[in-house]
């Protein structure tokens, strides 16, 4: 088994088995590196997306990548589920499904029929339903990236034609499918409505093990390996100051 803290970036869950995100595309994007840190600035809003890479585990196929993403549209996101940690970072394995609400009052979003679908890097995709398939609705994504969703009676699919992402009954990621094995999704695992556990189905021991101090993460590590991520806030803002 492989493991390391790399110093490269990776702006996505890393992989082919990955739903692929088209930010714009009438919007032009800039990107700048430096010191392990990705920023990708959206020239026409002038809104950075920044990515860092922590810890990735396992190589190939088999591999779970961790990252921190921060997107200040984040910061004091009104939704029915808890986005991330340290106002405005989540990470790439936090995506999530839901209904949308004219409370929300997210851009670009009106009608109360629509769903939202917060994805690897954070932006927000507004679905709109054009279909009912098999008595289940299904929904296109309005960017035109070409995903698409599912409602289903235990939860959401978010998919394309090669890729699947499984979405649990309050709206969270719960597994990232394989187009070409089982043994090969992605599980990635909640209790009590925090991140805990992402690991391969057929590759159980590489498990990454998620803990922390309150609410906020507290350390990311790989089960019976010494490689260990301590991340610090501030005590009064509870922002994140370092990792």
């Amino acid at each position: 088994m492989a493991i390391f803290i790399p110093p490269i970036i990776d702006d996505g869950i890393g992989e082919d088995t990955e739903v692929k995100r088209i930010e714009n595309l009438a919007q032009p994007i800039k990107q700048y590196t430096a010191e392990g840190v990705a920023v990708n600035l959206n020239v026409y809003t002038g809104k950075p997306t920044i990515t860092h890479t922590d810890m990735c585990v396992g190589a190939g196929n088999y591999q779970i990548p961790v990252s921190h993403v921060y997107r200040d549209d984040l910061l004091g996101i009104s939704a029915p589920v808890t986005i991330g940690f340290g106002d405005g970072w989540k990470l790439n394995l936090h995506q999530y499904v839901y209904p949308y609400q004219a409370s929300y009052n997210y851009a670009g979003f009106s009608s109360t029929q629509d769903y939202v679908y917060i994805d690897d890097v954070g932006y927000k995709h507004r679905f709109v339903k054009y279909k009912t398939e098999n008595g289940f609705n299904v929904y296109y994504d309005a960017d035109g990236t070409g995903l698409r969703l599912k409602v289903l009676a235990s939860g959401y699919e978010v998919y394309n034609d090669v890729s699947k992402l499984l979405f649990g009954p309050q709206g969270r990621l719960i597994e990232i499918v394989s187009p070409f094995n089982n043994s090969l999704n992605k599980i990635i695992v909640y209790e009590n409505n925090k991140l805990t556990k992402a690991y391969v189905a057929g590759k159980s021991s590489r498990e990454l093990q998620f803990t922390y101090n309150g609410n906020l993460l507290d350390e990311i590590k790989c089960a019976g390996h010494a490689n260990t991520l301590k991340f610090t806030y501030d005590t009064t803002s509870l922002k994140l100051t370092s990792v």
